[in-house]
């Protein structure tokens, strides 16, 4: 039997295709859009039966996608799949997740974001600048507080398993309200309210899909406590953006940290805030950066790499994509 092919459509440094080599060198060829010439790409792409991306909709255009016709299956190097275009995707193409291969790096990133905001790190820095010398301001105690996480799948878990070193109880929903990982409170979207009205930190993990756009509105940011800290690490639209702006600027003291933007460059759009959120003085932004670590494509790509080596062995391969919830 014939070898399937990869076709591998973003700039590969050394060390990613090394790992692709060492994983699937000896089940499939493996083809690189770097090497193909653009004048051969739309021939090479028919006859291409499994696709490896990273921003899908960045790297292949209309055309080229239209011209998958042997395609089988879809690995996606990102935990979020929201960037694929489904429509554009044959409806009998397998489509995966790449979840939990960039939770660690992501996980620091959410907790760092968390302690520094609940510490008043930056706020206490400014005022020292200016000459203030604030000693009697109070900061947050982790211990003991409850540490609320919305979406409990690689990134949320890594969470959890740093958050509770420091004393903090976990309380958790996700889609399906079931869990192989003992926590303090599990529940499902039904239960958000509860899980809301008791949070002192949350972090926001749960994948971007047509049920969670806009989870968070006025109503549910009007659950939360007023001094609560909030993180998201997952995509800016499960967030209402008005809603946040307005929530912060009448509870002076909630607190935001966010490295998943509305609109950003990846996403073929400019980078812009419709609101001021930058003038309050308790709001941390990061570049939609978290994951970026040194040689974490690396990991991913070999997280990525075991997926289709299940999917060539004929095994069960792991993450796959309900399209439906993304149509």
């Amino acid at each position: 039997m014939s070898k399937k092919t990869v076709f591998v459509t973003f700039p590969t440094q050394r060390d990613v295709r090394r790992v692709l080599e060492e994983e699937l060198g000896s089940l499939a060829r493996l083809a690189y859009v770097e090497d193909v010439p653009s004048r051969e790409r739309v021939s090479v792409l028919q006859e291409v039966e499994i696709l490896l991306p990273f921003f899908l909709s960045a790297e292949l255009s209309p055309e080229e996608l239209a011209c998958l016709d042997s395609l089988v299956f879809l690995q996606s190097m990102l935990a979020g799949v929201d960037d694929i275009p489904f429509a554009a995707i044959p409806q009998e193409v397998t489509i995966c997740s790449n979840g939990g291969a960039w939770a660690d790096p992501l996980a620091e990133h959410a907790l760092g974001m968390a302690l520094a905001l609940g510490k008043l790190l930056f706020w206490n820095h400014g005022k020292l600048s200016r000459g203030e010398y604030d000693f009697a301001e109070k900061s947050f105690w982790f211990r003991n507080s409850v540490c609320g996480i919305l979406g409990f799948g690689g990134i949320g878990k890594a969470i959890a398993a740093l958050a509770r070193p420091m004393g903090m109880k976990i309380h958790v929903i996700n889609r399906s309200g079931v869990s192989d990982v003992p926590v303090d409170f599990l529940g499902s979207l039904d239960d958000l309210e509860t899980m809301l009205r008791v949070a002192d930190v949350l972090f926001v993990t749960i994948p971007l899909t047509r049920a969670t756009k806009g989870l968070l509105g006025s109503r549910e940011l009007a659950w939360m406590k007023d001094e609560a800290i909030l993180v998201n690490v997952a995509r800016g639209d499960i967030i209402s953006e008005k809603a946040l702006f307005e929530h912060m600027r009448d509870h002076p003291r909630f607190k935001v940290g966010i490295d998943t933007w509305w609109n950003e460059p990846a996403e073929g759009k400019r980078f812009r805030v419709n609101y001021p959120f930058f003038r309050f003085p308790h709001f941390l932004g990061s570049p939609h950066n978290a994951n970026r670590v040194e040689g974490m494509n690396a990991v991913a790509a070999r997280s990525a790499a075991a997926n289709i080596a299940r999917f060539l062995r004929g095994e069960a391969p792991k993450g796959v994509v309900d399209r439906e919830e993304y149509l």
